[in-house]
């Protein structure tokens, strides 16, 4: 099967290396030939796509309701050569051109629902198009988590859709840490690791946006009893960036609070932290767990936190919080009882096992193959 991945750009974030790594574990399957077109050509891993071995296509598209006919021609031009048309977002042009097709529709839905931000009447429009589009009982849905799909179906009205499912992401779990791949940040992280030698480290790696709840985890923080051996690893940038920052300054934690800002080699910074904690609200899946659970890593969440704690319930519920306090009384447990991080990681590399990418691939499989 000649399977086409549509995702709108290649910024930093879930879905994109989602998708990337996806197509990569599908090339060792004989059963799926992907591709991958991104809409808006821009974004930090625009080299990766471009200089891996599946194909990637890209469209001119400027804006989300760009009506540009060139667009819309091109796209169903490319989607009349691939047996399967993989959605990873929503757009109107690109739907209709994928309906018109007429080839095999699998929509994901990953929660990209906007938490955190005012909605606009263009946000409406969207969500009564999509609606429309994902109710056509042609469309195979899969769903990132139960969170996301009872989301879904409370909002875009898709009880007893007839082709849906929930497919949880995955990661790949063959990970070898060798520094000379971090290219020019290499003598920045060495510089970070040899300071955070003998420390113990609590960190979250995330996008800095209004619903990921930064701001609740420098609360936390900074009740835990002062102490210069106690660190707290902020990994990512994004537009909140200047505002946690002036809350660090506010609170006088300067000295125990370190903002990495964007890297592009994750999983080396998350090695670092002793408990990793991963503040969200609403949260539709979250990736980032389950990259934290394969290194081995405590990892605590929020009741509120959506997909996040359909991951961490299943390995140990003490990591699901229900408050700041709650979180407080967690880290601290961790730090007075540090033998207990290193008793249980292989416990947690284990877990992990059942987020594999090879798992995503083999689910999606009998979905690429059920005719319309």
């Amino acid at each position: 099967m000649k399977v086409l991945h549509i995702i709108w750009n290649a910024k930093f974030g879930g879905i994109e290396k989602i998708v990337y790594e996806l197509a990569e574990e599908q090339l060792i399957s004989s059963e799926v030939t992907p591709a991958v077109l991104i809409a808006k050509e821009e974004g930090e891993f625009l080299v990766k796509f471009r200089e891996a071995e599946f194909s990637s296509y890209f469209l001119n598209f400027k804006k989300g309701l760009d009506l540009k006919f060139s667009n819309f021609k091109n796209a169903l031009g490319l989607f009349q050569k691939y047996d399967v048309l993989h959605l990873h977002f929503f757009n109107p042009i690109l739907a209709l051109a994928a309906y018109l097709s007429k080839k095999k529709i699998v929509y994901t839905e990953h929660g990209n629902f906007g938490f955190g931000r005012k909605e606009k009447k263009s946000d409406r429009l969207l969500n009564a198009l999509k609606k429309r589009f994902l109710n056509y009982s042609m469309v195979s849905i899969t769903y990132n988590s139960n969170f996301t799909r009872q989301y879904s179906e409370r909002h875009l009205g898709l009880f007893n859709h007839p082709r849906s499912s929930v497919v949880t992401n995955g990661i790949n779990l063959l990970v070898y840490f060798n520094t000379k791949e971090l290219g020019p940040q290499q003598k920045e992280f060495q510089l970070l690791k040899e300071q955070l030698k003998d420390k113990f480290v609590i960190g979250t790696s995330s996008r800095f946006a209004g619903f990921k709840r930064i701001d609740r985890l420098i609360d936390a923080f900074n009740k835990i009893p002062k102490n210069d051996q106690t660190i707290l690893l902020l990994v990512g940038d994004g537009v909140l960036m200047p505002v946690l920052k002036k809350q660090v300054e506010a609170l006088n934690l300067q000295h125990q609070v370190i903002f990495t800002g964007f890297v592009d080699k994750i999983r080396y910074y998350q090695d670092l932290m002793d408990v990793c904690v991963f503040p969200s609200e609403s949260e539709p899946f979250g990736l980032v767990a389950v990259e934290t659970l394969s290194l081995g890593k405590p990892t605590i969440v929020f009741q509120s936190g959506g997909g996040l704690v359909e991951i961490v319930e299943g390995i140990n519920m003490k990591d699901v919080v229900a408050d700041e306090s709650h979180l407080v009384e967690r880290m601290e447990y961790y730090r007075r009882h540090r033998e207990e991080i290193e008793l249980s990681k292989k416990t947690r590399i284990e877990y992990s096992k059942g987020f594999s990418i090879s798992s995503v691939v083999d689910e999606l499989v009998p979905i690429y193959q059920k005719k319309q």
